[in-house]
């Protein structure tokens, strides 16, 4: 089945909007998710759940701050380790 990002192509299941909270929660941010994996629904599908669905919207609020913690630890690697945030220029 092809995914086109039309209003009404596809209707999106529980398990897509469960990958979707998964890719944010593992440090993404929802526009990139949105923009570019074709597989997932655009902003405005995800804004529309998140508005309609306290549920979604509780998780969603989960995997941000799973995606903050993954930022958190990014950051402690590179203060331990400076030169993994050095520019090879």
């Amino acid at each position: 089945m092809t995914h086109s990002r039309v209003k009404g192509a596809k209707k999106f299941s529980d398990a897509d909007f469960v990958e979707f909270l998964k890719r944010i929660g593992e440090g993404r941010s929802a526009r990139d998710v949105c923009t570019n994996d074709k597989d997932m629904p655009c902003w405005r599908t995800v804004s529309e759940k998140l508005n309609a669905d306290a549920d979604f919207a509780a998780r969603y609020s989960l995997a941000m701050e799973n995606r903050g913690q993954v930022y958190a630890d990014k950051i402690a690697e590179i203060i331990k380790n400076p030169s993994i945030g050095a520019s090879s220029e």
